[in-house]
């Protein structure tokens, strides 16, 4: 049985996590706009760096806090669903639809835990 070891979405490299999640042209265009939803400058090229990352990062208000955990769980779980929906039932990978559903689960929970005006005060709606 051939297996094809390239990334599904941009064909150009070897699919791996990292590769996957950070280094996949088409994942990037997701990671630029939820990197700039919750305020993050720095870029993230490993799931190692991003999970230490979320362990130390204490800069902003909880909201803030809570919102970049989120994003990044949210982020890597709608990735990979929606590339298992690209190999497994032909479907396109859109990454303005990835950062939709990043956007709106992690406001989902956020309203959870925080009022709705302290949410909007400190996360843009775009």
């Amino acid at each position: 049985m051939d297996i094809d070891h390239n990334c599904p979405l941009c064909n150009g490299c070897e699919e791996s996590a990292d590769q996957l999640f950070f280094k996949c042209p088409e994942t990037k265009k997701v990671w630029e706009e939820v990197r700039h939803w919750v305020g993050l400058f720095r870029r993230i090229t490993t799931i190692k760096s991003a999970i230490k990352w979320t362990a130390r990062q204490k800069t902003g208000s909880a909201i803030v806090q809570k919102a970049r955990r989120l994003a990044l769980m949210a982020s890597i779980n709608f990735m990979w669903k929606t590339r298992n929906a690209h190999i497994f039932d032909g479907k396109p990978f859109e990454a303005e639809r990835v950062v939709f559903q990043v956007k709106s689960t992690s406001y989902r929970l956020l309203y959870t835990r925080f009022p709705y005006e302290q949410v909007i005060e400190h996360l843009p709606e775009k």
